[in-house]
């Protein structure tokens, strides 16, 4: 019972960590970009900020469930997609989990 448990916790502590949204708002790198004046930005730290913002609005809109048509496009498609292999894989891991204690005859 302590190897089902103890593995069970586990996998549900992995798609949780896994499954969490982080926001491109709170990335380190934009928010230290972000307060430094625009001008004194390199090239590539100047691009760097320009993509962090657009993503940061993008799922500011995304958030708020408002998004206008031009931000909706098929990325989001794909975030649902990792979700579910997410949930497969969890699925799995609780089914090969269920076969192998079930072969201990505990």
């Amino acid at each position: 019972m302590k190897i089902f448990l103890v593995t069970f916790i586990s996998c549900l502590a992995v798609t949780v960590v896994y499954c969490q949204d982080l926001s491109p708002c709170e990335d380190s790198l934009f928010v230290e970009l972000s307060e430094k004046p625009l001008q004194s930005l390199s090239e590539r730290e100047y691009e760097y900020y320009i993509t962090f913002t657009e993503r940061c609005a993008e799922y500011i809109y995304e958030i708020a469930g408002d998004a206008p048509e031009d931000l909706q496009n098929p990325k989001r498609n794909s975030v649902d997609i990792e979700e579910f292999k997410l949930a497969i894989e969890f699925i799995r891991c609780f089914i090969l989990l269920f076969f192998y204690l079930s072969s201990l005859n505990l």
